[in-house]
């Protein structure tokens, strides 16, 4: 059952939760920088689990960097393990890059 604190959560990031969903639907490009494929590997993560996460996933913060949008969508994959991804996205440039997994 969600929390107040969640449902407030899940609210406030429904536009970002939608777009971030339709990109991962429509299996828009991603940058994965090389250095994340030990800590991929580390985890047993995949891109596939990426794409899942953004695709079933919920924004759960939002911000700003280098004039991109940073946004943090924590999702389970179907090992049960819960992950978060962090991504920045530039819409005038229309890229999209993985900057963490936690």
């Amino acid at each position: 059952m969600a929390t107040n604190s969640n449902r407030k959560i899940v609210e406030k990031y429904r536009v970002e939760t939608e777009c971030v969903n339709q990109l991962a639907e429509l299996q828009y490009a991603l940058t994965v920088p090389s250095r994340f494929s030990a800590q991929m590997q580390a985890r047993n993560v995949d891109l596939l689990d990426v794409f899942h996460v953004m695709k079933h996933g919920q924004v759960v913060s939002s911000g700003m960097r280098d004039r991109a949008g940073l946004w943090v969508v924590r999702g389970i994959l179907l090992d049960g393990e819960s992950l978060d991804v962090t991504l920045t996205f530039r819409f005038s440039e229309l890229h999209v890059e993985l900057l963490d997994l936690a």
